[in-house]
């Protein structure tokens, strides 16, 4: 579990574009990276732009499932209860990382994105986190630069080595 870490934080604070610059600077340097995207939104889960494509024509339909393959790589759509996030992570063996966003209760070490940081506008206590990104210019706030996601991709390096 020392390779997982959920993105939390209140909706439009940053985390997609955080971790899409995480993601990119880890995978420049290699690491395999594996993300959970946690939605409550059913149309989450067309390949094309709702009903406008094959894959989403078959679904509609009622297929159980779905999958859209290519040379470049595949995506698959299931029509089931909602998986625990260890099946899903168990597809993903040689992960170097596995980044959640969206699932803000469980067992993972939580990086919590708060743009402005405010010590009572927080989701989580010190204590429960296992960092904190943001741009606020208060020292004792600003664990990691929110500008500065470089920062954080060398902990997350460092600390999953040791």
């Amino acid at each position: 579990m020392n390779k997982i870490y959920s993105f939390v934080g209140y909706a439009n604070t940053g985390k997609t574009t955080y971790l899409e610059k995480l993601i990119s600077l880890l995978s420049g340097r290699g690491y395999k990276i594996a993300v959970l995207k946690h939605t409550s939104h059913e149309e989450a889960f067309f390949l094309g732009k709702q009903g406008k494509k094959d894959t989403d024509k078959h679904f509609l339909a009622g297929a159980n499932y779905v999958a859209l393959v290519g040379p470049s790589g595949y995506s698959l759509v299931a029509r089931q209860s909602e998986p625990e996030p260890e099946e899903i992570m168990a597809l993903f063996p040689d992960a170097d990382f596995i980044f959640t966003e969206g699932y803000k209760r469980g067992p993972y070490r939580k990086i919590e994105i708060n743009k402005e940081y405010l010590p009572d506008d927080t989701m989580y206590k010190p204590s429960e986190r296992f960092a904190l990104v943001t741009d606020a210019s208060n020292p004792e706030a600003a664990i990691f630069s929110i500008q500065r996601p470089e920062e954080l991709a060398e902990y997350l390096i460092k600390t999953r080595m040791g």
